[in-house]
Parts: structure tokens; sequence; C-alpha cells
């Protein structure tokens, strides 16, 4: 299991302790990153944490069921305790690849907009706050400030180390059977 899917997680709901299922998810994750990149499957996972509206469920969905008795209509609200996600990183694993190819393509439009913005300003390093806004705006348009926290978000997310805590944990090169 890699850190930065728990730092991500907690950066979107904190104070919830993301539940794995072991060795099959770490397996999965580990073929994600060798298919794309480690950069691009934890973006993907962001936009997953932080999808609108939400791809997970921690709380039941309530659920509004209209009848007629007797030719009186009727409404009972029930709530969905099976519509709770247990394992939100094994949901994702399972629908990834739309947010896998979103993740590809921001991050692409994201590389070349760097590009020529630094060869448009002369320089890679050293940009002030107000070029920084300059080139999310450019980057990203409207949705250029939400880019921007994703991807410092997941910057930050892959840097993380502890001492404690290695970056890389379980099953992540074992050869697991599956079930």
């Amino acid at each position: 299991m890699r850190l930065w899917v728990h730092v991500i997680w907690l950066k979107t709901n904190p104070g919830v302790t993301l539940m794995t299922c072991g060795p099959r998810e770490d397996k999965k994750l580990e073929a994600l990153i060798q298919k794309w990149d480690e950069q691009t499957v934890a973006y993907a996972w962001w936009l997953y944490v932080n999808s609108d509206p939400p791809a997970y469920h921690l709380a039941p969905v309530k659920h509004v069921h209209q009848y007629s008795y007797n030719g009186q209509p009727r409404m009972r609200e029930a709530e969905d305790e099976g519509a709770i996600t247990r394992f939100p990183l094994s949901a994702f694993l399972a629908v990834s690849e739309g947010f896998e190819v979103q993740a590809a393509m921001h991050k692409e439009m994201f590389e070349k907009s760097l590009k020529q913005f630094c060869a448009e300003k002369g320089k890679t390093d050293g940009f002030s706050r107000e070029e920084k806004s300059e080139f999310w705006f450019r980057a990203g348009g409207a949705t250029g400030s939400l880019m921007q926290e994703a991807f410092t978000v997941v910057w930050d997310a892959v840097k993380v180390r502890s001492a404690e805590i290695k970056p890389k944990w379980g099953n992540a090169d074992r050869e697991v059977d599956e079930f």
C-alpha cells in the first residue's frame, strides 16, 4: 500500500480511517502505477475522493419511496445501510478507468501549459504569486484553482515520508493469488 493513498483520503475526510482490503488492493494499485505512473494514479485517486457528486458514501443514503394507498399518495423515507461504501479504495479500483483518463488528460494539459508558460517567461522557477495565478488560470481555465489545489495535494502526498511508516508496505511487491 502506498502512504499517499491514506494522505489524500485523510485530507478530504479528516478523522475517517480508510478501510482497505489488503493484498488484492495492493496488487491492483501497483498494476495501475505500472500502467500510468505514481503521480497520475495519485491524481486519479484524488479525483475519485473529491468527486462531485461523491462516488462513494460514508453514511446511509436516504431514499424517499412514494406510493399510493387506497388512492391516497403516501411517502416513506428510509435509510439504505447497504449503500455505505465500506472499502473506498476497492470501489475506486473497480471503476478507476474514467478517473485515470481524466487524470492523464489533466496532467498532459498541465505539462504542456507549463512548458509554454516557462518559454514565454524565459525561466523555469522563481515565479511570483501573480505569475503562478496566471499560470493556473491558463492551465485550467475556470477550474484552474481546483487543479492547483489537486496537484498541490497530490505532490505533497506522494512526497510524504515518515520514519515509522514506509511509503510502500504490505503485499505491494509480492505476488498474490486471486481468490
